[in-house]
């Protein structure tokens, strides 16, 4: 009996030691620094890291040389600056991801995912070769200075759905051959309006991007199915850019919307409230498959150009009578007349009245005029509606049509027929009176009108 109690007193002292020993492992996170040079993340060559390598739960920070990825790996959290992350594993981090200082490079293929949060301020950050840098779903990044390339077509940077990625400061670029994906939020807040964010990677947008102040410069192709908002900010579209979304498109709060020479933007609605500004500067095309509504009152804020084109490209298929399936295009000019039966108008019309220089009726469109907002234009010489002067109206094929809802058109040159054009009285009140949050709930007091 006393040799079996000795041993069971020995058993459970070697399993509470044992116990001890796992906990005590499992407690002491290591803070690991990268000694330099070239190395396996799996070697030896880290300081103060429990005479192992970073992993699960532990800090790993480089500062200088070159750590391949022999494996994948999982850290508590990553301080980068200056160093560069090799290898074609996965490296995830479950906390805050750190790239600080100097200039990194993350290289090779597979994911590094900041599944706690993201702040990028270095100098520059450098994706390469397929590897991607993911803000984790339901995350926020902050991108606070430095510049960003993605230098490969297989470069990604990715902002996962329910995410937020920020970006502060003063002007920065993002470039390269590589594609910014965004499934959530991206908020361009710079420091002054005079500050520019350049970009001229890929972009593909499936959620929103905001221009909250500065400029958001788009220098190439951007696709998806998410929505465009300059709310206090400017979104530019510069020269051979072509933007294409099947979202709406929203200018709002003092924002401004610029389209320049040669570059196009296509969305679905394009709503601006009576603080926006559209600006098209050289021969380039706005197309909407939805509905055009603006509040703006005056003139100086809709600055067309006379090279400019306007799209209507909704509608397609829909029958007559059949108005809520039509695309609306909201009118603001004063009309002056001077025979609108025959939509001869008065040559002053057709400059500083919110008029067109091409408007084109897209292949099957069907579209109707509108007038919900008052554009301070109303109470004409031909009417008490606004009216629309557009240099050119051009059908794109037989099928299009434009319906006058009782109001009126005046044109110089028509591409198409007169039997495309009719006049039908629209009851529904169109659906791109949609509010961009705060910023267009002032156009509710605005009154609507409805054809009766």
């Amino acid at each position: 009996m006393a040799f079996k109690s000795t041993v069971n007193k020995c058993f459970l002292t070697v399993q509470l030691v044992a116990c001890i020993c796992t906990v005590s492992f499992s407690a002491n996170a290591a803070n690991c620094d990268w000694l330099g040079g070239s190395g396996n993340w799996t070697s030896s060559n880290w300081n103060t890291c429990l005479g192992s390598f970073p992993s699960s739960g532990d800090i790993a920070s480089i500062a200088t040389g070159t750590v391949t990825l022999d494996q994948s790996i999982t850290l508590q959290q990553l301080n980068l600056s200056a160093g560069i992350i090799d290898g074609n594993n996965n490296l995830s981090i479950s906390g805050q991801t750190n790239i600080t200082g100097g200039n990194s490079t993350m290289r090779g293929t597979g994911i590094t995912r900041a599944d706690g949060g993201l702040t990028i301020d270095g100098n520059f950050m450098d994706i390469q070769g397929s590897r991607s840098l993911v803000n984790g779903a339901g995350q926020t990044a902050n991108w606070t200075s430095g510049s960003v390339r993605l230098l490969n077509t297989g470069s990604t940077l990715v902002n996962e759905i329910s995410s937020v990625f920020n970006i502060t400061g003063n002007s920065r670029n993002l470039s390269g051959g590589g594609t910014f994906e965004n499934a959530a939020s991206i908020n361009v807040a710079l420091t002054s309006n005079v500050d520019v964010l350049t970009v001229s990677s890929g972009l593909q947008n499936n959620g929103t991007i905001t221009a909250q102040n500065g400029t958001l410069a788009l220098s190439t192709d951007a696709t998806g199915s998410g929505q465009w908002h300059a709310n206090g900010g400017k979104i530019q579209v510069n020269s051979n850019a072509d933007i294409t979304t099947t979202g709406a498109i929203g200018v709002s709060n003092g924002g401004e919307l610029e389209i320049n020479n040669n570059a196009s933007m296509s969305g679905s609605n394009l709503t601006m409230d009576a603080t926006a500004t559209l600006e098209t500067i050289g021969n380039n095309t706005l197309s909407l498959s939805g509905d055009l509504s603006f509040a703006m009152t005056n003139e100086a804020q809709w600055l067309f150009d006379d090279a400019s084109t306007l799209e209507m490209a909704g509608g397609t298929g829909a029958a007559v009578g059949n108005w809520a399936a039509w695309s609306s295009l909201e009118i603001g000019g004063f009309d002056i007349g001077t025979d609108p039966l025959n939509h001869v108008g008065d040559p002053s019309g057709f400059s500083n009245n919110f008029d067109l220089a091409e408007l084109v009726i897209g292949a099957d469109a069907h579209v109707f005029l509108s007038d919900i907002w008052d554009n301070g234009n109303r109470n004409g010489t031909f009417g008490a509606e606004e009216a629309l002067y557009v240099d050119t109206l051009m059908f794109a094929d037989a099928s299009a049509l434009l319906n006058l809802n009782g109001l009126h058109i005046y044109y110089k040159n028509l591409i198409g027929n007169t039997d495309q054009i009719i006049d039908q009285t629209v009851v529904p009140v169109p659906a791109a009176v949609w509010l961009f949050g705060s910023g267009l709930i002032g156009l509710i007091g605005i009154a609507r009108r409805k054809k009766a």
